[in-house]
């Protein structure tokens, strides 16, 4: 499916960081004078039914619903991150509780801000029942597959992607604790005992996996499965993969499960201090190009690091 980049890799581990930026950009495009067309930010909306009953855990930040109006009026700071570093962004609604045929902004830019592919309003309670069926999972990971598509259609060889889901962090969580084979309470040791637990209750409520689609469907949201298809096919069209923080490293990670090669094709753009985030990022054995607290989501990272990689490719401009 995947075609290996092979020994380039390898010596780009003996680079520097701008310098391993530049040639694994150049070997991913397959080009000695690399050029990025048509870059591109994906963010999959979606709501998790795990969210409702841990809403104390979660009550300072806005509902999905609330952020995407704020996203399409361009108040947020992924807006200004974007505009800046001349790269496009689409959100795509695959589970957000919520229906926006009302609203004046959704109209204005439906189609081209915000493209309808809602699956359900929002996934269930997973320590209850699984988040999402096998069908709904292979639907959205259709999505994911299509919306990628979409974009290289039209040019695009750099993609990122991002997220957009209350109660993402919960669900992403336990997917990395179930991928990864590890206990949830060991994973997050700072985190308030009735959370962990909670979260460990409902991993155990579960008969133990290690299928990926499994354990997708079990803990994960819309916006996990699309992300999950949405990197293997951007990595079989042989784009250059921007992966935001923890909810879309957990994609990578679970994709990688799939298809260890697609991470020839990532770059992980930053790494936060969530430890779970962290875990991933040393089980995947790969840098991150900053390490910050956090970004407020919906691809911040992305879009505030792309300038980084679009002055590394300076390294490629022919000098007269």
């Amino acid at each position: 499916m995947f075609r290996k980049l092979g020994t380039g890799q390898e010596f780009i581990e003996e680079l520097g960081t701008v310098e391993k930026l530049a040639f694994k950009s150049a070997l991913v495009l397959n080009s000695v004078n690399p050029r990025l067309r048509n870059p591109t930010i994906l963010v999959f909306a979606s709501d998790h039914g795990i969210s409702k009953p841990l809403a104390s855990f979660i009550r300072d930040e806005q509902h999905t619903e609330v952020n995407l109006q704020s996203f399409l009026q361009g108040t947020l700071p992924v807006n200004g991150f974007s505009k800046s570093s001349d790269i496009s962004i689409k959100v795509v609604d695959v589970g957000v509780d919520h229906s926006f045929e009302g609203t004046l902004d959704y109209w204005l830019h439906h189609g081209s801000k915000v493209i309808d592919r809602k699956q359900a309003f929002g996934t269930r309670n997973f320590q209850e029942f699984p988040a999402i069926t096998t069908a709904e999972l292979h639907s959205c990971m259709q999505v994911g597959m299509e919306m990628v598509d979409k974009e290289r259609k039209t040019g695009c060889n750099v993609i990122g992607f991002g997220e957009l889901a209350r109660g993402a962090k919960f669900s992403a969580w336990c997917t990395a604790a179930a991928l990864l084979d590890k206990p949830i309470t060991e994973l997050l040791p700072e985190e308030p005992e009735e959370l962990t637990l909670y979260l460990d209750k409902a991993l155990k409520t579960h008969p133990k996996s290690h299928d990926v689609y499994t354990i997708l469907s079990l803990y994960g949201g819309y916006e996990l499965g699309a992300l999950v298809a949405a990197i293997l096919r951007a990595a079989q069209h042989r784009m250059l993969v921007l992966i935001d923080g923890l909810v879309i490293a957990t994609a990578a990670l679970a994709a990688s499960k799939l298809s260890p090669s697609i991470l020839d094709y990532c770059i992980f753009t930053y790494r936060s201090n969530d430890p779970i985030h962290g875990e991933i990022l040393n089980e995947l054995k790969v840098d991150s190009l900053l390490e910050v607290n956090s970004f407020s989501g919906m691809g911040a990272g992305v879009a505030y690091t792309y300038p980084l990689l679009k002055n590394a490719m300076t390294l490629f401009v022919p000098k007269k």
